[in-house]
């Protein structure tokens, strides 16, 4: 009857397992630290294409920023030279020509509206944690805060605006907007009183309107400089 021997496995000492136990551990540590830093440079390059995109968004809404308040400031003048105008002068010949040539440049809002899109992007990505420069993140933030207080100016001073337009189309033909005939209007001077009140209300928001905006374009003066510096842009 034929004997099978089991081959003679020489056992390990406990330096033999001590040394393979130590190389395991070294390369499942290196391999975690190497993952760590490929992660790491992923993440600074995703915060400076992001900062880059933001950046661009904001040398944008310091055109229209600009913009916006040469605009709105020429809105306040006309205002201004329309209220300018003495009531017993209603009546008189020549008042709708001068009137009529107020309120043809008073029929626009000049709105600033900031483009978030980066921002936004950042958000909903979850990629805004990225930032670990703290400074960066509140200026950031700061900004977008300033832009949701704009935001509701402009919705008040769009309440004004459209309460003038309604007066305005009470004693007023606008067909002349269409070039049909030239305007017009009824001999009902208390509508033209209430359209020059709306536009006094309009005029008061506008002026605190122009001064956030400044106050908002000084802090793209500011913070634009800032992150191209930070990120070497």
């Amino acid at each position: 009857m034929e004997v099978h021997h089991h081959p003679h496995v020489e056992k390990k000492n406990f330096k033999e397992y001590f040394f393979e136990f130590i190389m395991i551990f070294l390369a499942v540590t290196m391999g975690f630290f190497a993952e760590s830093i490929q992660e790491h440079f992923n993440n600074k390059e995703i915060e400076k294409r992001n900062i880059e995109s933001l950046v661009r968004n904001l040398d944008e809404d310091s055109t229209n920023l600009t913009q916006a308040i040469r605009d709105n400031q020429k809105t306040v003048n006309t205002i201004d030279s329309l209220v300018a105008i003495p009531s017993p002068s209603f009546a008189k010949p020549g008042f709708q020509q001068r009137f009529f040539y107020f309120v043809n440049n008073l029929l626009t809002r000049y709105a600033f509206i900031s483009d978030e899109s980066a921002f936004d992007q950042m958000q909903s990505s979850g990629t805004l944690r990225l930032i670990k420069n703290h400074d960066v993140t509140d200026s950031i933030l700061q900004y977008t805060r300033q832009n949701k207080i704009i935001r509701e100016l402009d919705a008040y001073i769009d309440q004004w605006f459209s309460k003038s337009i309604g007066s305005l189309a009470r004693f007023t033909d606008l067909r002349a907007r269409l070039n049909v005939e030239p305007m017009k209007m009824n001999k009902n001077y208390a509508d033209v009183s209430e359209y020059i009140n709306y536009k006094v209300m309009e005029r008061i928001a506008l002026y605190s309107y122009i001064g956030i905006l400044k106050h908002q374009l000084r802090n793209l003066d500011n913070l634009i400089p800032f992150l191209k510096k930070e990120y070497h842009l």
